[in-house]
């Protein structure tokens, strides 16, 4: 009686033109794919050519990827409104314009840890949050004694101010002879 041993076949996986792995296998036995290789950015979509039951000749497969898309996002916490920015990995981002916002001077993004961030130069295999920073401008507010003057011979007094606060009166109120002082209006 003879005895027979089965040939023995190599499918080979490649990755980007790589090898990934050899998988021997037994004359029309089951070939049996290795795991599925991880590429950052892309979700595998398997093998090409479609990895056959049995194995009768040496095989090789490529694997099949399909990019991912990822989205930035803009909080402008008050400021005016930017659109998400969303699109495949890696591909180059063309960043928005800084936001606006009345009173205030746009310092940056920071990320959701509140660490300095900018929007990246190209997408990353991730979703991004940036949130903007800002600071109030300071804007001066003057009095003016209107034909009075304060102790140190000054008809104006002016006091820098942030945006959005109260303003602080000058210490002191101004003197004018024959008058009384009776307060501060706006001058518009």
């Amino acid at each position: 009686t003879a005895t027979w041993k089965a040939n023995i076949y190599d499918a080979k996986f490649y990755v980007e033109g790589a090898l990934y792995e050899t998988v021997p296998t037994a004359y029309d036995a089951d070939i049996v794919a290795p795991a599925d290789p991880e590429r950052e950015g892309y979700t595998f979509k398997g093998w090409d050519p479609a990895v056959v039951n049995k194995a009768i000749e040496d095989a090789t497969y490529e694997a099949k990827w399909e990019i991912n898309k990822y989205t930035i996002t803009f909080d402008t916490d008050g400021g005016n409104e930017i659109a998400p920015i969303t699109q495949d990995f890696a591909t180059e981002i063309v960043a928005p314009e800084d936001p606006e916002k009345k009173g205030y001077t746009f310092d940056g993004w920071v990320d959701a840890e509140d660490n300095a961030a900018e929007v990246p130069a190209t997408m990353p295999a991730e979703d991004v949050a940036l949130k903007a920073t800002w600071t109030a401008n300071t804007y001066d507010a003057t009095f003016d004694a209107d034909g009075g003057e304060w102790a140190d011979g000054s008809t104006e007094q002016t006091v820098p101010t942030e945006f959005d606060t109260a303003i602080t009166e000058p210490a002191e109120d101004p003197a004018k002879d024959g008058y009384e002082f009776g307060g501060w209006v706006d001058e518009d």
